[in-house]
Formats: C-alpha cells, structure tokens, sequence
C-alpha cells in the first residue's frame, strides 16, 4: 500500500536524519564543545582545508 510505503520512507528518512545529528553532535563534543571556534580551526567542508580568517 501508498500509505505503508510513505510511513516507511518517512521513518528512514527521520532514522538518517538522527544520525546525522548524531555525528555532528559527536564532533562538537570532540571539539570541546565550543560554540566559537578560533579561526583556526575552521575546516570547509567542500575543500578540506583550513581556512584562515583575513
């Protein structure tokens, strides 16, 4: 049935959803749990590089 499917793809989609939080939330954590980060330490995503601020 539609119906089953939707829930189904609705639950998969929450489960990766929880994950993804769960890691970035490990990150932060093994970061110190600092909101603001030196700029330093800042890393873009698309190149994986350390970015230093101008």
């Amino acid at each position: 049935m539609k119906i089953t499917q939707d829930v189904r793809d609705y639950a998969a989609k929450q489960k990766e959803i929880e994950a993804g939080m769960a890691g970035m939330s490990a990150e932060f954590r093994e970061r110190g749990g600092e909101v603001y980060l030196p700029s330093s330490e800042i890393v873009r995503a698309d190149a994986e590089e350390t970015v230093a601020a101008d």
